[in-house]
């Protein structure tokens, strides 16, 4: 529920370029989501880890193992999308 909060947020000021939300991808153990942001962005992606919060990503393709990734605050893994935002975009 969480993270389609997030990702709705994203998609509905713009910063998202798919029709609808994205997905949120579940695998074994771990929750995580990868949302791709337009060419226009701050970031290419947003990464979001179950217990690690959210965290850049400065390429597209394989955004997970992104090089040079930064934590957005890193004081809450689940902060509220309006906070996300604010600091994504300052």
């Amino acid at each position: 529920m969480y993270l389609a909060t997030v990702t709705a947020a994203l998609h509905e000021v713009g910063l998202t370029d798919t029709p609808t939300a994205p997905d949120v991808e579940q695998t074994r153990d771990t929750l995580r989501a990868a949302v791709l942001l337009t060419p226009e962005a701050p970031t290419a992606a947003l990464v979001w880890e179950d217990g690690e919060g959210w965290r850049t990503a400065t390429r597209r393709r394989h955004p997970y193992t992104a090089p040079g990734s930064h934590s957005l605050l890193p004081e809450s893994t689940e902060p509220r999308p309006a906070d996300l935002l604010t600091a994504l975009t300052t």
